[in-house]
């Protein structure tokens, strides 16, 4: 007890409260800026991303041999696609990109269509082929086209 008063009566002993003082908040400060990082504010744009979600229902081909994609959006928000990649599973062709601008609304189903004379290169009716279709928030969704030649399989 008498070496507390003696700190705070002296010149010495009340830097060094002091300094014992500061450093604690420093370290609080910390913690505290720790804490808001890990749970930061979520913005607007980023809620979005989170309500939204595509998903590809159908992948076929059409009686024009166009290739249809059926993607669904079951989330909150709609959404806006940008971009659908076709990739070949058993040959090493390059991934071919289509660019789309297609929206579509909360609960709602769109096909995109790619035309035969753009697809005729890369994919026919007995390729196993890998879609993936791109929103504008980052958001992806892949399904893979198995060609099967009877019903039975």
């Amino acid at each position: 007890m008498k070496r507390g008063r003696s700190l705070i009566r002296s010149r010495r002993g009340g830097v060094s409260i002091a300094i014992a003082i500061l450093m604690s908040l420093v370290v609080i400060v910390s913690l505290v800026q720790n804490i808001y990082i890990k749970n930061q504010y979520v913005t607007d744009e980023d809620r979005e991303r989170l309500q939204e979600n595509i998903s590809i229902e159908y992948v076929f081909f059409d009686v024009n041999e166009n290739l249809v994609i059926s993607v669904r959006n079951t989330g909150a928000v709609d959404s806006k696609i940008v971009a659908v990649w076709v990739e070949p599973t058993n040959t090493t062709s390059e991934t071919k990109r289509f660019t789309f601008i297609k929206i579509i609304e909360s609960d709602q189903t769109r096909n995109l269509v790619i035309e035969n004379s753009t697809l005729n290169a890369l994919v026919s009716m007995t390729d196993d082929f890998s879609v993936t279709v791109f929103s504008e928030r980052g958001n992806l969704v892949s399904k893979t086209y198995t060609f099967c030649s009877s019903p039975n399989k």
